[in-house]
């Protein structure tokens, strides 16, 4: 979670930092739903 939010403020800048610190918490859980989805797509389609 962290390494995606350094990585945005890294790549965006100051103009990012508003957005992520007001939405975190919804970003973090689609983050985490994005990726167990994929894990659950790849058993079933591999």
């Amino acid at each position: 979670r962290f390494y995606l939010e350094a990585w945005l403020l890294w790549r965006y800048g100051p103009p990012i930092r508003g957005f992520i610190e007001g939405n975190l918490a919804w970003l973090s859980a689609a983050f985490f739903l994005l990726l167990v989805g994929g894990f659950v797509v790849a058993k079933y389609v591999l």
